[in-house]
């Protein structure tokens, strides 16, 4: 059994979902506390500092909630003078031996980082730099992955799916917030995972959700990424993001 890390870990959950919560407490790391943090419900976004963000795009009610709960969690790690803090998802499961192979991978990470991916979306591409190899691009095909794999390296991120779980450091914070809430998006954004094959996936999505607005940064921010992933979102859970913007 790994120590006791004494790492901040905030849950996104909301109020509603608390069955949801409790599930997650059940499979939590006896090595981790976990903090549950309120989620906002977009349908009541009206509460919240939404005029500040300068470009909120074409947003469901459900995708603002998930955007404003995610800035909520990096004002609160710049409130409390955090270094860093561990953000999940409701929705997250945990692999194997969750605990020790997350040590072992702040272990790596350089001090300088600003956002490190713990998981990601499966069934979708993620695109890192291998040292002497250069930028590869990952399909993960199918609804999970094998979260089982003893060993975790730590890779430079250019693109992935989701924010089912991630290290955020004070300064990736900081940046964060600047970046999400103080840029204008293009109402769509080209993903080129491939600089070649064809253009064979080299795909336009809108960028107002969360992990769009990410994704379109990261070449701007000190982003890692654990690889293989140590937790994903649960395949058997429904997102309580209901209805992305491209499908309304």
């Amino acid at each position: 059994m790994a120590a006791t890390l004494d790492i901040p870990c905030f849950v996104i959950n909301m109020a509603k979902e608390l069955t949801r919560w409790h599930a997650l407490q059940a499979q939590c790391p006896p090595e981790l506390k976990f903090t549950r943090f309120d989620a906002v419900d977009g349908r009541c976004a009206a509460e919240h500092s939404v005029s500040q963000i300068q470009d909120l795009g074409q947003l469901t009610a459900p995708e603002l909630g998930c955007l404003l709960s995610h800035i909520g969690v990096w004002q609160h790690v710049l409130q409390q003078d955090l270094p860093l803090a561990v953000v999940l998802e409701d929705d997250v499961m945990f692999g194997k031996n969750f605990a020790a192979r997350l040590q072992g991978f702040l272990q790596r990470l350089p001090q300088n980082f600003e956002l490190a991916y713990l998981g990601f979306n499966a069934n979708a591409h993620v695109k890192f730099a291998i040292p002497g190899v250069g930028k590869v691009v990952v399909i993960v095909d199918g609804e999970h992955y094998d979260l089982n794999t003893e060993e975790t390296a730590c890779y430079r991120l250019y693109r992935a799916w989701g924010t089912c779980a991630y290290v955020i450091s004070q300064q990736g914070a900081a940046r964060l917030l600047d970046l999400v809430m103080n840029k204008t998006y293009p109402g769509y954004h080209h993903f080129d995972f491939t600089n070649g094959l064809g253009g064979l996936l080299n795909c336009a999505f809108p960028t107002s959700p969360i992990d769009m607005r990410i994704m379109s940064l990261m070449e701007q921010l000190q982003a890692y990424v654990a690889f293989p992933p140590i937790c994903q979102p649960h395949p058997q859970l429904d997102s309580t993001i209901t209805q992305r913007a491209w499908d309304a």
